[in-house]
């Protein structure tokens, strides 16, 4: 810009001066923290998003296995040989442990997604 010429004397421009310069200072952090709640909500909509979709997943698996542990129950009521019935056993044990895992995480999604608001 240049040179500015002020009116008056020295002291009253050193307080003009010092006054625009901590004006400016105070207008700069309500800038940011428009772009920090705008940022900050943005976050909070992503991970309200993520809650509801590992919540849909957790629900998809866990259908998945119920399925799944159905059928291996109603294969394993039909058989008289003795060592295939225990490998559905097992299988049977493990998809319930599976289940278990999946009902946990819907669970911990769903109290999380409920802190949202949900």
């Amino acid at each position: 810009e240049g040179v500015k010429e002020y009116r008056g004397s020295y002291d009253a421009y050193t307080l003009a001066t010092e006054n625009a310069v901590q004006q400016k200072a105070e207008d700069k952090p309500q800038k940011t923290e428009k772009v920090n709640d705008y940022k900050l909500k943005k976050e909070r909509e992503s991970e309200r998003r993520k809650l509801n979709t590992k919540v849909t997943r957790a629900e998809a698996e866990i259908e998945r296995l119920d399925s799944l542990i159905e059928e291996k129950t109603n294969e394993l009521s039909g058989l008289t040989d003795y060592q295939k019935a225990m490998e559905i056993s097992t299988e049977i044990e493990e998809l319930r442990k599976q289940q278990e895992q999946a009902m946990q995480t819907w669970e911990e999604a769903s109290l999380a997604l409920e802190e949202f608001g949900e």
